[in-house]
């Protein structure tokens, strides 16, 4: 065989040889790369599992790729089945106080609130706390509750402001048990309450408490929950927020029983939201 042919023959061998164990590293280097990544992958999972934003869901499914979130029978049950004995309530409240019967001592003698303020109430923004018991056709509860406001006007020239506090009680008799869920709920109660009031002008200031007075409420209570379930059945299940309301109500606030005292009394009505848990 000539020389040439020969060297031609060893090159090509070389080459074979050097190519195949080339494939055989990259074979071993890719299968080393795809169990690295298989690893990395199944960590990546694991904190996906553990760390990923949690997507709550009443029928106990998977949404959209969400992780699923299993509930125990109690949370997922309805209101009625569910509640406990007792409850604890929240309310933050506007009402507008308009004492139309109230006189002021303005120029020396009684100046109907009307002549100074005008139809413009005193917006009152009322905090509650209170607790209720859970019957099988509504239920029973009682709260504490303070509130404060003030008015301003230019009468005659004069910049005058009345400023008031309400604080005291009601007893609540509400229709909760209607529905399976409370969606719509009816109430009425009494309270019993004093109010604080400063009156201020150029020429003169007067301040005091009432005796206290009696006063009735009426209103219905409308379940929010529905807006955003998911967010209301993860509220249920970490805090315990059974259901939010908007509160609508309309108040008589009674005189107080001080004949010394002025009249404070007014027909009031209100807005606000309702927290329980």
């Amino acid at each position: 065989m000539p020389k040439s042919i020969r060297l031609l023959f060893h090159l090509c061998l070389v080459v074979t040889t050097t190519l195949s164990l080339h494939a055989k590293a990259q074979d071993d280097l890719d299968g080393e790369i795809a169990d690295e990544a298989m690893e990395e992958e199944t960590v990546v999972e694991e904190e996906i599992t553990e760390e990923a934003p949690v997507v709550y869901s009443n029928d106990n499914s998977v949404n959209d790729g969400n992780i699923e979130v299993h509930y125990s029978a109690e949370v997922l049950a309805p209101f009625k089945e569910r509640k406990t004995n007792w409850s604890v309530l929240f309310n933050l409240t506007y009402e507008d106080f308009y004492p139309e019967n109230f006189k002021s001592p303005f120029d020396g003698s009684s100046t109907p609130y009307t002549a100074i303020f005008g139809s413009s109430s005193v917006p009152l923004v009322q905090l509650s706390f209170g607790t209720k018991y859970n019957m099988s056709f509504g239920s029973l509860g009682v709260s504490a509750f303070y509130g404060m406001g003030q008015i301003s006007a230019d009468y005659l020239g004069d910049p005058s402001k009345l400023e008031i506090q309400k604080y005291g009680g009601q007893a609540t008799f509400a229709l909760d048990a209607l529905f399976s869920e409370p969606w719509f709920v009816p109430y009425v109660g009494a309270q019993y309450f004093t109010v604080n009031f400063k009156e201020s002008a150029t020429l003169f200031s007067r301040s005091s408490t009432t005796g206290f007075a009696t006063g009735f409420v009426a209103g219905a209570l409308i379940q929010l929950n529905a807006l955003d379930p998911n967010s209301a059945l993860q509220a249920q299940s970490e805090v315990g927020l059974d259901n939010t309301f908007l509160n609508l109500y309309m108040a008589q606030n009674g005189a107080s029983a001080d004949a010394s005292d002025p009249d404070l009394s007014s027909t009031t009505y209100g807005v606000g939201f309702a927290l329980e848990f």
